[in-house]
């Protein structure tokens, strides 16, 4: 269970924060040049 714990998730929750990221980024500046 340590091993998957540490393996797939790690690596799904980083391309998933990476994301958020990403999409906050887009957004803001989105609401920068609209404003």
């Amino acid at each position: 269970m340590d091993t998957k714990a540490e393996g797939v998730p790690a690596t799904g929750n980083w391309a998933f924060i990476l994301f958020l990221i990403l999409i906050l980024l887009v957004f803001g500046f989105g609401l920068f040049f609209i404003n």
